[in-house]
């Protein structure tokens, strides 16, 4: 099982770049496009931190994670 730690590097590295690149590109406007982004984020702060959100707060996640 990967620890935590090593999820937090690959997610700061891989996965927020290309969600922030993503929404500057092509600015999301829709809010379709906007909630896709969100649980994108949402799902993966989940699996980092190795909390589900029907039992933590995401919010609190994302906030970790910056």
């Amino acid at each position: 099982m990967v620890n935590s730690d090593i999820k937090e590097k690959a997610y700061t590295a891989l996965v927020r770049p290309a969600v922030e690149y993503a929404s500057s590109v092509w600015d999301p406007h829709l809010q379709k496009d906007i909630n896709k982004l969100e649980i994108i984020q949402r799902r993966s702060a989940s699996y980092v931190t190795n909390r589900y959100p029907n039992t933590s707060s995401v919010e609190t996640m994302l906030q970790k994670l910056q």
